[in-house]
């Protein structure tokens, strides 16, 4: 795989972020915002995908698995804040112009899809 893996240390908030890549992996960012899903969208090749990865997506086995600390730490930066459905993601997505996904399944302690 070498030359093949690129590492791109970026503030992907701030930073513009290049163009070419296959595929974009988003794990355990817990950041899912129409405008971040635009940029990443941008720098993604024609037809190639984005994965997250991630365990802060609301569903009946994660809620049961997230760690207490990551809630209590999430909820210091904003008080209101609430775990998102694959649905409320997917939407974003699709708003970002990302078009289809694989079915959400769950991976280790956390759920996983592409798009």
């Amino acid at each position: 795989m070498e030359g093949r893996i690129t590492y791109q240390p970026a503030d992907f908030l701030e930073d513009e972020l290049s163009a070419g890549f296959d595929l974009i992996l988003e794990c355990d960012i817990g950041i899912y915002d129409e405008a971040l899903f635009r940029k990443l969208g941008v720098a993604l090749n024609p037809g190639g995908k984005l994965v997250i990865l991630d365990y802060q997506f609301k569903t009946e086995a994660v809620n049961r698995l997230v760690p207490a600390a990551r809630t209590l730490l999430n909820s210091l930066a904003n008080p209101d804040f609430a775990f998102e459905t694959v649905d409320e993601i997917q939407a974003k997505l699709r708003a970002a112009g990302f078009e289809s996904f694989s079915e959400a399944r769950p991976i280790g302690n956390g759920l996983y899809f592409e798009c």
